[in-house]
């Protein structure tokens, strides 16, 4: 047998693809974790900003109903009043003061609206954003009467979504504060915080990868060293080398096929076991009737035995031997091929079984043993009749040749409604029950009181069980209620038309 090369070591084209494969899903996880994380980090802070905007507003507003309960008035909120409001980051407490009115007394406004004009003034520039403004909340915020006159403040452009805030003093509207919502982050401390996290996001995702990427090339090195152990226990197996074994114990499908090989090499090296004795138990079938012909031949040849009617006799039971010898192997070598030639066709079984017992009837009276049929008049199955006649011709001369005398040998058929029984009991001796697990096999001979001085090839038995397997059944050995060996076919009933 040609042994397989083996394994080649160096750059491995497995490892590679693995690498690549699971660092291409690393980075891709970690690349849309880090994204979407910085994503929802950008969004949520800006949500808190806007609720932090919201707080403001509600601050902003106790601010004006303070500044028009102490003034009863909004207009001057044009001016330094309103750039106060908006850079005063807390509201109006206890201790606070309400605005002089010199600081509002001459504001500009455009408020209320000259006569005739009915809509907001034109010229609106809004004022320069509060030192303080906190939220940079100046170029975003108006306020307004309720009747929606700008008052102070940078109106929104038209169609943007907005927050209206309704200022009540008393329980009645005197002003609303219009806010445009802050989209992202625009004081420089804000920006720069998200800067911040943006890096330390980068630099762990970059960490993430990285080692990543190392467990990554350890895992593909790893399942590739456990597949050359399997490649490498393969090309021992391909050279016949059926002694090795794999000590993969992991449940995953690498440990799977580990001990499928080993399964697979337990098989392989029975099979050899059983070729090595298959031909050296063939062979010595063969040698016993050649050396007799050889001994009687010579014989003949030398003068020492007279050529007579009984020694020519001899030498055909001989010939005989080793034609029926050769017969059987054919047969047995085309029922492992699956080649065994059958037509089925509806047959009554139990017919059969008459006709065999009555041919076999001289043979029985001849061995002074009493042959017997019981069961069933009809049990139809669907079967080949040569192979079924064989198989029943092989049973019986299998019980007729290994019974002592004086003995009994029967023949019953059983019809179920899923399987029809086909039963051959006989008398002593019967098998070892440790042997009757091989009684099948070819060439098998348990004992001497079936041995081949009975002038049986050794092939009956494992004939008869691949006939059943053709037919789709199974064929089983046990004791039998007669004191020697039951065996049993079980073949399919032929189901109703």
């Amino acid at each position: 047998m040609k042994a397989a090369r083996a394994p080649q070591r160096g750059f491995s084209l497995i490892t590679f693809k693995l690498f690549a494969l699971l660092a291409l899903v690393s980075v891709l996880c970690v690349g849309a974790t880090a994204w979407l994380f910085a994503r929802h980090l950008e969004s949520g802070f800006t949500g808190y900003l806007n609720d932090v905007q919201n707080v403001r507003l509600e601050a902003m507003s106790q601010a004006i109903v303070a500044h028009y309960r102490a003034t009863g008035s909004l207009e001057a909120l044009r001016g330094p009043e309103w750039r106060r409001i908006l850079g005063d980051r807390e509201p109006p407490g206890e201790g606070r003061h309400p605005p002089k009115k010199a600081d509002w007394a001459h504001p500009k406004s455009d408020w209320p609206p000259p006569k005739g004009e009915h809509g907001p003034p034109k010229g609106d520039r809004p004022a320069p954003d509060a030192p303080g403004d906190f939220l940079a909340m100046g170029p975003r915020v108006s306020l307004e009467t309720p009747e929606g006159f700008r008052i102070a403040g940078r109106r929104p452009p038209p169609g943007e979504n907005v927050v209206v805030r309704e200022v009540l003093a008393e329980g009645r509207p005197i002003a609303r504060l219009v806010v445009a919502p802050l989209p992202r982050p625009v004081e420089s401390r804000d920006v720069q915080f998200l800067s911040a996290q943006r890096r330390s996001i980068l630099l762990t995702a970059t960490a993430a990868v990285g080692v990543s990427l190392a467990l990554a090339f350890l895992v593909a090195g790893l399942w590739v060293r456990r597949l050359r152990l399997v490649e490498q226990a393969a090309a021992r197996f391909a050279a016949g080398k059926f002694e090795v074994r794999l000590s993969d114990s992991s449940h995953d499908e690498i440990g799977t096929l580990a001990r499928s090989l080993n399964t697979m090499a337990d098989s392989l090296a029975r099979l050899e076991q059983a070729r090595r004795k298959w031909l050296a138990d063939i062979a010595h079938e063969l040698r016993t009737p050649l050396t007799v012909l050889q001994g009687h031949v010579e014989a003949l040849i030398d003068g020492v035995r007279p050529t007579t009617p009984a020694a020519l006799q001899a030498l055909s039971t001989e010939v005989r031997h080793l034609a029926r010898l050769t017969d059987d192997l054919h047969q047995l070598a085309l029922s492992d091929l699956k080649a065994l030639p059958a037509e089925f066709r509806l047959l009554n079984v139990a017919a059969v079984a008459k006709q065999a017992v009555e041919r076999w009837q001289p043979n029985a009276q001849k061995a002074r043993l009493t042959l017997l049929y019981e069961g069933e008049d009809r049990a139809n199955i669907s079967a080949d009749e040569g192979r079924l006649t064989q198989l029943i011709d092989n049973l019986l001369a299998n019980s007729l040749r290994y019974t002592d005398t004086p003995g009994r040998v029967q023949l019953t058929v059983e019809r179920g409604p899923d399987e029809t029984r086909l039963v051959f009991d006989d008398s002593p001796p019967s098998v070892p029950v440790d042997a009757r697990a091989a009684l099948f096999e070819p060439l098998f001979r348990p004992d001497l009181a079936r041995s081949r001085a009975q002038g049986g090839s050794g092939l009956g038995l494992a004939l008869a069980r691949a006939i059943v397997e053709l037919h789709k059944g199974r064929i089983e050995a046990s004791d039998s209620p007669l004191g020697g060996l039951r065996v049993v076919a079980h073949l399919p009933t032929a189901r109703p038309s």
